[in-house]
């Protein structure tokens, strides 16, 4: 049986990083877009409810360090799907999410977030090739409020269909990740003492990785699919 951690500790397990980034090139092409002629617009919703298992195995120095536990998620969001014109669509939405972890103390999250996608089809047909432009942006709110982060992640992918069995996919992500409760505020919980400020630097940084894959289609409708993802290569953010 796992021991409740501390929500100070630094051996806690790690979500996934993210944060800030200029927009307004973005912005502009979806809402520019938008307004040009939506021809349609469908409204969709979506909810989501699963269990998954966590680790910090990658993050732990020691054996001591290392710890795992598994969460209850619960998702959903709305959204419109803008057919701008033949072959070009934007995307918006908003979601909210919900995690409760069995054992680990301090690490259950609320998270609400909003996402835009742009995404041109080149040519007709089921096998023209798709180039996608999305961008997410979330605020993460943990009962460890140390936690707390802005979360940002920008994502120009291109899907094809080969056949009517294989299709490939690929990805370039890079993530912004920036602390909100973290660095000075932590420190004067644990030492009032502590003058200095030493900024939010636990949780502001950003990183960049490569997703390729690949699916095949049975007969039956079933698909397997195939994936592989370059390690994410961070770095500190700077002010």
């Amino acid at each position: 049986m796992l021991q409740q951690r501390d929500k100070n500790s630094s051996s806690a397990l790690s979500p996934k990083i993210f944060s800030r980034i200029p927009v307004k090139f973005l912005v502009s092409i979806v809402l520019g877009s938008a307004v040009v002629a939506p021809a349609q617009a469908n409204t969709f919703a979506d909810l989501r409810v699963g269990i998954a298992q966590e680790d910090n195995v990658s993050k732990g120095i020691r054996g001591a360090d290392i710890h795992d536990d598994s969460y209850f998620l619960l998702e959903g969001g709305v959204g419109k799907f803008l057919q701008i014109r033949p072959g070009q669509s934007v995307t918006l939405g908003v979601s909210a999410a919900a995690q409760r972890y069995y054992e680990m103390a301090g690490f259950d999250v609320d998270i609400i977030g909003a996402q835009a996608a742009y995404n041109h089809k080149f040519g007709l047909g089921a096998y023209a090739p798709t180039v996608a432009l999305a961008l997410g942006l979330s605020q993460q709110a943990r009962r460890g409020r140390e936690r707390d982060r802005q979360l940002h992640d920008l994502t120009l992918s291109y899907n094809k269909r080969l056949s009517p069995a294989w299709g490939v996919y690929a990805a370039v992500m890079h993530e912004w990740s920036e602390g909100t409760k973290d660095g000075f505020r932590a420190v004067a919980n644990t030492y009032p003492w502590w003058a200095w400020n030493v900024g939010d630097d636990i949780f502001d940084f950003t990183q960049s990785s490569f997703l390729a894959s690949a699916d095949y289609t049975f007969v039956n409708g079933s698909t397997l699919t195939m994936a592989t993802a370059s390690p994410a290569v961070s770095s500190p953010m700077t002010r």
